[in-house]
């Protein structure tokens, strides 16, 4: 039997119904921060299509080039990997190339960073990083042991929690161009102690850190068999930013291009 409130109940029903899915809504797409896509379960199998965006520079393998333009990225804590993410897309991390990819994958919703971030950490790390030219590594050591080691950890670990990178299996000169970046203020998102440390270092201190830091390997569980391992997720003829520093491997993609 019908009552005199239905009407009211389902009108009632309705409103929820359109208030719970623009919440929803404005979730998904409002303005990201750390604690909004940490908070979510990545779920990995869904981040293989979305890693495609990220794979054209850092490759399918997540181990970006040698030369240090594009750094390496399995392996590193999802943590981190969504604070960059969400600094470059605030603006907090000057990288311009890095926007209109960033922009896809947030456009997508905070679940799709989660995905695609699991995905990466996912990822085994290359087993043959550059590294620099050894003549300094005990200074490097000392200096990382003073200034880093709180943070970043003995091993060079870093901290998932805390959004501290893994710093360790990275090569040389990404990590020395960003501690050039920090102490000339190009890059300002990092920690305002690691600022300080870094304003302080010569030029000689930053390339010592750089390869002590370059040259400490991490787990072997983390790392992948083989340098000649390729990610299965990606078909063959899947072309990536090549590896200046192997004109093989720029021949080899030139002709892929054409």
């Amino acid at each position: 039997m019908k009552t005199k409130n239905q009407p009211k109940h389902l009108l009632w029903h309705l409103i929820v119904t359109f208030i719970l899915s623009n919440f929803i809504t404005c979730f998904a797409f409002a303005s990201p921060t750390l604690v909004s896509v940490s908070s979510l379960k990545g779920n990995t199998e869904n981040g293989k299509d979305a890693y495609h965006t990220c794979a054209l520079c850092h490759t399918p393998e997540g181990w970006g080039t040698k030369n240090g333009y594009y750094p390496q990225l399995s392996g590193q804590h999802p943590n981190v990997l969504i604070k960059q993410l969400v600094d470059i897309k605030q603006g907090k991390r000057s990288v311009p190339t890095m926007i209109p990819f960033a922009d896809l994958i947030f456009d997508k919703g905070h679940q799709n960073v989660a995905d695609v971030v699991s995905y990466i950490s996912s990822l085994p790390m290359t087993p043959n990083n550059a590294v620099g030219k050894g003549d300094n590594l005990d200074l490097g050591e000392k200096l990382y042991t003073q200034q880093c080691e709180s943070c970043h950890g003995a091993k060079a670990e870093g901290n998932n929690e805390k959004s501290y990178p893994l710093l360790q299996g990275q090569h040389y000169q990404y990590l020395l161009r960003q501690m050039q970046w920090i102490k000339q203020d190009i890059r300002t998102n990092g920690d305002e102690m690691m600022r300080e440390h870094i304003s302080a270092f010569k030029d000689t201190d930053m390339q010592a850190v750089a390869d002590y830091v370059s040259r400490i390997k991490p787990d072997k569980n983390k790392v992948a068999e083989s340098i000649n391992w390729q990610n299965p997720d990606f078909h063959g003829d899947f072309v990536s930013v090549p590896d200046s520093t192997s004109s093989k491997t720029v021949n080899k993609s030139k002709n892929k291009q054409q």
